[in-house]
């Protein structure tokens, strides 16, 4: 009987001790899932963080350009005034030199 004891014995501590060696490892698998989640959710805030870079900055090239447009549209109102305020003096101008003259073919 002694022998069968000391045989359960060294079962039952071959048992345990593969358990042991299976919670290791499964500490181990489960440390090494952890790093993965945490360089993970790091990569996932280092994506969030420049894509809300691009969208600030998409943001901020629209305004530049519509404050571009909105100041060329100015410039261009400013210069059709101009425009019209030429044209105006020169059909003026052209009225009041071309009446005197047909006056005057019309005097003679």
């Amino acid at each position: 009987m002694g022998c069968v004891s000391a045989k359960a014995y060294r079962a039952e501590s071959d048992r345990v001790a593969a358990q042991e060696a299976r919670i290791l490892f499964l500490q181990k698998s489960l440390a090494e899932v952890e790093k993965q989640l945490i360089e993970l959710e790091q990569g996932q805030s280092q994506a969030v963080n420049e894509l809300s870079n691009e969208k600030t900055q998409r943001t901020n090239d629209r305004a530049r350009v519509a404050h571009t447009l909105s100041l060329q549209h100015e410039e261009l109102v400013r210069e059709k005034k101009v425009l019209r305020s030429s044209t105006c003096h020169y059909l003026q101008f052209f009225i009041l030199s071309t009446s005197g003259t047909f006056s005057r073919n019309g005097d003679t």
